[in-house]
Parts: C-alpha cells; structure tokens; sequence
C-alpha cells in the first residue's frame, strides 16, 4: 500500500532550529476519508476561513486543505508557520508537480476549553495563504474511571 510520509512540526525544541520533528504515516485510504477545510490554488492564492467544529478535551483536530498546483511549473511549498504552538501541519518543503493537488494535513490540539481561533501561514515562492481555523473544545465527562463520551 502506497503510504504518504508526513513531517509534522511542534513548536518542542529538539534540534539546533529549535522544531522537533515527527513522521506519521497516512494511507491512501486515510487520506481520502479525512475531512477536507477547503483548497487552495496556486495562481489564486486566497484566504481560507476553516471551521473545525467541536472536540473533547484532549482530542485533536485533524483534516486536510488541498493545494493545488493549476500553474504551469513546479512549486516548491515552504514550512506552515503557525503562531500559536497548537498546530502542526505537513508535508513541508514538497515540491508539487504542474497539475498535482497533494493535502496539507493539519493537526490541531488545544489545551484550554474554550472556543478559539488560530492562523497559519503557507507560504510558496513569492505567495502566502493564511487559514483561519475556528472551533471549540468542550469538557470530557469522566464517573469512576468510565470516560462517558467513548462508552456510547
């Protein structure tokens, strides 16, 4: 199975730039299931305004912007910067081929209940994208060790 390889940034220290870097391996079919917060195109760099619903606490918010590559020459997509520290997103450094749509995966974990709203930048040659992402982390209900919101 054709798996894509991920390199997601934290804003932990753990190497001489200062991000710690994981990999997480996502399957086609992963891929294709996961919820979708819009598309960019590349000669069209506009604004995204992402609304992520709601989890739990402790859950994370997890979903994918596509880009598309409607140019007539490979772009090189550049680091997602984000300003926050909650939000990590890849792949980064990618190169993606004229006509090409590749997802931005997102990963967002917040540790305060509230609702919220974060911004990141993806940045390419010259353009920058910012997408706003909304949502709202609600309380987790536990009684005597039984965590209600999974038992349903």
């Amino acid at each position: 199975m054709k798996q894509l390889l991920l390199c997601l940034l934290f804003s932990v220290p753990a190497f001489a730039d200062g991000q710690q870097r994981i990999q997480v391996n996502l399957s086609d079919e992963q891929l294709a299931k996961m919820p979708r917060w819009g598309k960019i195109t590349a000669s069209k760099p506009l604004p995204i305004a992402a609304d992520m619903g709601w989890r739990y606490m402790g859950d994370r918010f997890v979903a994918a912007i596509d880009f598309y590559n409607d140019t007539t020459s490979p772009i090189e997509l550049g680091e997602v910067e984000s300003g926050c520290g909650c939000t990590a997103a890849g792949p980064v450094n990618h190169l993606v081929k004229p006509g090409e749509t590749i997802p931005i995966v997102f990963n967002v974990k917040r540790k305060r209940l509230s609702r919220f709203e974060v911004a990141s930048k993806i940045k390419w040659g010259t353009d920058t994208v910012v997408v706003t992402k909304t949502g709202e982390v609600r309380p987790r209900i536990v009684f005597g060790g039984l965590d209600l919101q999974k038992s349903g």
